[in-house]
């Protein structure tokens, strides 16, 4: 009850109580004094909150009547003041109220705290009233305990049950229980009309009962049982009462039997008496006629059934009737017959017949005599019916009726036991029981405490309660124990600690209750001592290990949580609080998607709370998401949703886990943008090489160009002086132009771009015609070249032309590096130690044997510390070398890569003044059958600038006509040497210095020929061949397509967009003029 005039002090009082989680309050609003005393004198309120100051009471001159009426117990009043006086706690305290609360201090936790101590001692006093009453009904209930029995006893039946004048179930026997499928845990304190009886029969039964309370006399009744599992059982029940003191029935015994066999036996006979019946009016039971005259006896085709004669009537020997009748019931029969005839009555009889099998019928007879027009009995008439299931009934129940009687015997044997049961149970009882009398010192003790204790049961009797209980925990008990002397309170519980015989120490549960006499005295205390050191020891080790873990969880690096199955937070350890600022108060209980962290953006609570649905439909979720952490810092997770699954598979719980990815994730940004300005600057790098490639290539093509035309005398003869000097300048463009390529080669490969053309390639021809291309320089420093294959060794499927190349340069690096007189030698084997493991692993059938070429020189060998920068491009090995032997440092850059795209890998090996190896260790792939063989190509064929024979002139001399060939170049050094060269070859030239004037010219002179340089101003090559093809009159002009680039996809480009065929520059004049002359005859 809150008695305020005040709104503001109701609504606090009203918020601070529905804050409460330990009780749920229904609260009563008063406005005055009198309202209140008016409530208080119909309903005590468990707990009064009253204002100090009210209109109708000066200060709490009224409360006086309160305590009155509360029988000077401790008032329920919780005063509150808005004067902090000393003088008003005061007051209050001594007017009995619990305690005084100034305003300014007052706090939800405080006033909690005060309500709680009230309830509790509001408890106390009523469990103490209890008690005294039941200790003063404890004779009382002994005596009604003996008259129960023996009520049970004298009406036990088979079920034996105790109602309370309310009808609710006290006692329930153990027939009871297994005929209802109930357990007396089950029915106890249930009414038993709402339990047991179908709702069809409540009424009629509860007629009955309340008939027993008004009359208090026995009554029998019939019922339906309703059982646990729905089954009906027709009892007869036999109700009796018992009465206390005053005279009123405080119990109702009830005895019954179970009646629902024998029930059904009587349907079952009345069912039987209808089928007779429709047997005699149907005639299907026996009929039988007797002739005295002739002693013959007619029977129907039932009486012949019966008898055991099979189907069909007929007639029946007099004597061979009898026979059938049983010996011992033959004599009973034939006297009723004969009384019948004698007295003119009708005959009946009940007896067994003897069947042709042996086997026994029971049967009635009933007959009737007739008589003729004279008066006279001539014959007898009657039926026969089977009635064997009817004695057999019969029987049974005489049976069950012998039965009743020994159950009843039985029952009064276990009634004698009882009492030595109730003994037994005393000793034999889970929990220690002692008799404490006023001295201190057991009366009475049961095994179980002696047991405990390690005491005999005389050696009990001798320790008073001080001499068990722990020096430290004595005085708490000893205290408890004064105030149930005092009377102050009936019992009490605590946990506390014993110590055995032996010196060890135990923790019990501790109970005792004062139990009085007749009088009210105090009689003896009842301890009652249950062993709990287990749980205490496991509850010790929980606690230990509960802090283990938690330590754990709370240092985590990671995010580590526990939610409900519907997403609220169980638990969450520290890393998450501290990672968001939070403490445990601000999330427990909390919606997950609700909390401070993922109050980024709406999406992101909604994804969790759909993740949280999946995750407890067993799902596993985990995906990146932004979270908030302290002072709204936004940061990334790795978020995880496991479901934890009990043992049948059902998601019980959800662990939420959490790892910080934000710097991570910030790095692979960085690394991101890393790479795309790799990118961008590989793609610089190309189209570097690309121009540069094109811009050395032009004028190379020039110089080579006008050399070869110089040589083959097109601008006159040349002395031998002239022509040394053109072999200097060849050479000199062709070393220029072979390290173009090796730059170029080189870029192809980093960039992915060069792809491997396999083919099968004789081992031998390979090293071969390497080992010849180098073969002059050697001859030049008197070098000797050796060659050694192994037999075993024939064909291989390389990149004929890479792995050439790549041999070259290694045998070009050995003659340059090898001083004169010295030896260079290509060995090439197969790999001993991968045979072995071939040996070893050939079951497997996972083995490829690799290949060795080793290229061995006596030349002036590497230092150890530089063996690693050999292979970085543009890198030589000491500076003097670039002064001594020229180079552009890429020669084992390239091979080594070659090498790589094989799938196969280097190996080095150096005495520094003795020489150096290098071996190319490659996968061996033999060719299939099929296969073509090795390619015999030259190295000098790079770009396909094949040497073949000179046939133009030839295809010339048969032409009436000069072939006009479209010249389209925008550098005026190639027009002039190829166009003087195609001339001295006889063709006439059209030159055109773009694309678009490429085009105008092929549309004015219609050529034989056109050729396209790539790169040209206004309208490029690619563009003027697309153009050229798209016009019908232009379309069948063969195209060759001349380029300074030299990167990989230029031919598919030129071919793609409609040339006949491709040259990269420096062409060789020779060579294409053969080309030409090829087309043109095509």
């Amino acid at each position: 009850m809150l008695i305020s005039n005040s709104e503001c002090n109701q609504r606090t009082y009203q918020q601070f109580l529905d804050r409460d989680e330990r009780y749920k309050y229904t609260i009563t609003t008063v406005e005055t004094f009198t309202t209140a005393w008016q409530y208080c004198q119909q309903t005590w309120p468990d707990v009064i909150l009253l204002d100090y100051c009210l209109p109708d009471s000066e200060g709490l001159n009224k409360l006086a009547p309160l305590a009155k009426l509360n029988l000077g117990a401790e008032l329920p009043v919780l005063v509150v003041s808005e004067y902090p006086e000393p003088a008003i706690a005061v007051q209050v305290m001594k007017l009995g109220c619990h305690s005084c609360l100034f305003k300014r201090d007052l706090t939800d936790q405080l006033l909690y705290q005060n309500i709680h101590k009230i309830i509790q001692q509001q408890q106390l006093i009523k469990t103490f009233a209890q008690q005294q009453q039941h200790q003063a009904a404890t004779e009382q209930a002994l005596r009604r305990e003996h008259n129960l029995l023996s009520t049970i006893v004298d009406g036990a039946g088979t079920l034996v049950m105790v109602l309370d004048r309310q009808g609710r179930i006290v006692r329930f026997n153990q027939t009871c229980q297994q005929l209802s499928n109930y357990s007396l845990e089950e029915v106890q304190n249930k009414y038993f009309w709402n339990l047991l009886l179908i709702p069809e029969e409540i009424e009629s039964f509860k007629t009955v009962f309340y008939s027993l309370l008004l009359t208090k006399l026995p009554a029998e009744y019939e019922h339906q049982l309703l059982t646990k599992n729905n089954q009906k059982k027709l009892i007869s029940w036999h109700h009796s009462v018992l009465l206390d003191k005053q005279g009123n029935v405080e119990f109702i015994v009830s005895t019954g039997i179970d009646i629902t066999a024998r029930r059904q036996t009587e349907v079952n006979l009345q069912v039987s008496e209808k089928k007779l019946k429709l047997a005699l009016e149907f005639s299907q039971i026996g009929y039988w006629e007797w002739d005295l005259h002739t002693n013959d006896i007619v029977a129907s085709a039932n009486t012949l059934v019966l008898l055991g004669y099979g189907s069909g009537s007929g007639t029946i020997d007099y004597d061979a009737y009898f026979q059938c009748i049983h010996p011992k019931d033959l004599e009973q029969v034939q006297k009723k017959i004969f009384y019948a005839l004698a007295n003119s009555t009708d005959y009946e009889a009940e007896y067994r017949v003897i069947l042709p099998d042996s086997k026994i019928r029971w049967v009635s007879s009933k007959g009737r005599g007739e008589y003729d027009e004279n008066g006279e009995l001539h014959r007898m008439i009657g039926v026969l019916m089977d009635i064997s299931d009817r004695k057999k009934s019969e029987l049974e129940n005489l049976c069950f009726i012998q039965a009743l009687e020994e159950l009843n015997q039985e029952l009064d044997a276990q009634v004698k036991q009882r009492t030595q049961e109730l003994e037994t149970i005393f000793n034999q009882v889970g929990v220690g029981i002692a008799k404490l009398g006023l001295d201190g010192y057991p009366i009475k003790a049961n095994q179980t405490l002696c047991q405990l204790l390690g005491y005999s049961s005389e050696e009990i009797l001798t320790k008073s309660l001080e001499d068990i209980c722990h020096p430290q925990d004595f005085p708490i008990s000893k205290e408890q124990i004064d105030k149930l002397w005092s009377g102050q309170q009936q019992n009490f519980s605590l946990e506390t600690r014993y110590i055995c015989k032996n010196g060890t120490v135990i923790w019990v549960n501790l109970t005792v209750t004062a139990v009085s006499n007749t009088c009210g005295e105090l009689d003896y205390l009842l301890v009652v001592t249950k062993d709990i050191h287990t749980r205490k020891l496991a509850e010790q080790a929980l606690a230990a290990s509960e802090n283990k873990y938690r330590a754990i969880f709370n240092n985590t690096f990671q995010l580590t949580g526990l939610l409900s199955t519907e997403g609220l937070v169980l638990d969450i350890n520290q890393t998450a609080l501290d990672f968001g600022g939070l403490t445990l108060a601000d999330v427990i209980n909390h919606p997950f998607w609700e909390t401070h962290w993922w109050q980024v953006v709406p999406e992101m609570s909604n994804q969790l709370q759909e993740s949280v649905t999946r995750a407890a439909q067993g799902e596993f979720m985990r995906y990146e998401v932004n979270i908030l952490g302290t002072n709204q810092e936004v940061k990334i997770i790795d978020f995880s949703l496991r479901p934890l699954k009990n043992q049948e598979g059902n998601v019980i719980l959800l662990i939420a886990e959490g790892r910080d990815i934000t710097d991570r994730k910030q790095a692979e940004e960085e690394l991101h943008k890393t790479n795309r300005e790799l990118a961008r600057l590989t793609q610089l790098k190309d189209e570097f090489l690309a121009n540069i490639s094109h811009e050395l290539r032009t004028p190379i093509n020039a110089i080579l160009g006008m050399s070869e035309s110089l040589d083959e005398g097109v601008y006159g003869c040349l002395d031998q002086q002239q022509k040394d000097a053109l072999t200097t300048i060849e050479r000199s463009g062709k070393h220029l132009l072979s390290l173009i390529n090796q730059i170029l080669d080189v870029a192809k490969i980093q960039s992915g771009k060069m792809s491997l053309k396999l083919s099968s390639v004789s081992v031998q021809e390979l090293c071969s015609q390497s080992l010849a291309l180098l073969e002059p320089q050697a001859m030049k420093n008197k070098l000797q070249m050796n060659l050694h294959i192994a037999d075993n060794i024939t064909e291989i499927v390389v990149d004929p032309m890479l792995i050439k190349q790549a041999l070259i340069n290694l045998l070009s690096n050995a003659v340059k590096f090898t001083p004169k007189s010295g030896k260079v030698t290509l060995e090439v084997k197969l790999d001993l130690d991968s045979e072995k493991q071939k040996l070893e692993t050939i079951k497997l059938k996972t083995f490829t044997p690799h290949i060795l070429f080793t290229v061995t020189d006596t030349g002036i060998g590497i230092p150890s510390t530089e063996i690693d920068s050999l292979f970085q491009p543009f890198i030589q090995l000491d500076s003097q070398l670039n002064r001594q032997y020229e180079g552009t440092g890429l020669g084992l850059t390239l091979v080594k890569q070659i090498v790589e795209m094989h799938q196969g890998n280097m190996i080095v090996n150096s005495v520094l003044g003795q020489g150096s190896s290098f071996t190319m260790k490659l996968p061996y792939t033999q060719p299939l059958a099929q296969n073509i063989g090795a390619l015999n190509l030259d190295i000098n064929s790079k770009n396909n600038n094949f040497e073949i024979e000179d046939t133009s002139n030839e295809n010339l001399k048969s032409a009436a006509i000069a072939p006009l060939i479209l010249l389209a170049e925008d550098n005026e050094a190639n027009i002039d040497t190829i166009g003087i060269y195609l001339q001295a070859k006889g063709y006439d030239l059209v030159i055109a210095n773009n694309g678009l004037e490429a085009l105008e010219l092929a549309n004015l002179h219609q050529p034989n020929l056109i050729l396209m340089d790539i790169q040209m101003p206004v309208m490029d090559g690619l563009e003027s061949i697309r153009q050229i093809r798209a016009n019908p009159t232009l379309s069948h002009i063969p195209i060759i397509a001349l380029t300074a680039l030299a990167m990989p996809g230029d031919k598919e480009k030129c071919l793609n967009a409609g040339a006949t065929d491709y040259l990269s520059k420096p062409v060789k004049l020779k060579n294409l003029v053969n080309k030409i002359g090829a087309l043109i005859a095509q």
